[in-house]
C-alpha cells in the first residue's frame, strides 16, 4: 500500500485503507478527513487497546468501517459514538474485542481465528 497522509488527500476521497504504518494511527494527532470519505478500512495495529484512541481522526460521515488485526483491541463503544452515520461495521481478527456498544444500529461480523 502506497503511504497516505490522512487530511491531505483529494477532497472527493470516499475510500481510503490504512495498515501497516511506520507510526502507529495512535500517535497522530487531529486529522482533517474530508467529510466525502465514507468507507475506511484500518488493518495491522498491533498496540491499540482502546479504539477511543483513534476517534479523533475520522469523519463522521463514515457508513462502513472494517477493523481488521487489531489484536490487542478490548473496546470499541466509546469510539464509536460520533460515527453517527455508520452503517456497516466489520470487526476481523480482534479476538480481545468484547466492549461494544449497547444499542447497536448495524452489523457485526466477527471472525477470531
Amino acid at each position: 500500500m502506497l503511504p497516505v497522509m490522512v487530511g491531505y488527500g483529494p477532497p472527493n476521497l470516499c475510500f481510503l485503507e490504512l495498515g501497516r504504518l511506520k507510526k502507529p494511527m495512535s500517535e497522530w494527532g487531529p486529522q482533517n478527513c474530508p467529510t466525502s470519505l465514507v468507507k475506511l478500512w484500518l488493518f495491522d495495529e498491533p498496540c491499540l487497546s482502546n479504539f477511543r484512541q483513534l476517534s479523533n481522526l475520522f469523519p463522521s460521515s463514515l457508513t462502513e468501517l472494517f477493523i481488521r488485526e487489531f489484536y490487542k483491541l478490548e473496546s470499541l463503544s466509546m469510539g464509536l459514538q460520533h460515527l453517527t452515520s455508520l452503517q456497516h461495521l466489520t470487526i476481523s481478527f480482534c479476538p480481545k474485542v468484547k466492549d461494544l456498544p449497547d444499542a447497536v444500529t448495524f452489523t457485526f461480523e466477527f471472525e477470531d481465528h
